[in-house]
């Protein structure tokens, strides 16, 4: 029997300055984990400091006509 793969979140961006940083290092990191079989669970959070996990909280941050609609 397969054991199943072991969950991790990854959480990026934030209210820091270093926002686009957090979200460009966290898609490397993912990748990595991802290849190596890990099942990976993005946690993103808005500028404003709001928690994203539903969707694709990497597309929602990185394109900000859609962060205007969705009320970060």
């Amino acid at each position: 029997m397969t054991e199943p793969a072991i969950r991790v979140a990854v959480l990026f961006g934030g209210k820091s300055g270093e926002h686009d940083v957090s979200l460009a290092s966290s898609r490397s990191v993912m990748a990595v984990l991802r290849d190596k079989g890990y099942m990976v669970v993005p946690v993103g959070v808005s500028r404003s400091g709001r928690w994203l996990t539903q969707g694709d909280p990497h597309a929602l941050l990185s394109n900000p006509a859609r962060a205007i609609r969705t009320r970060f």
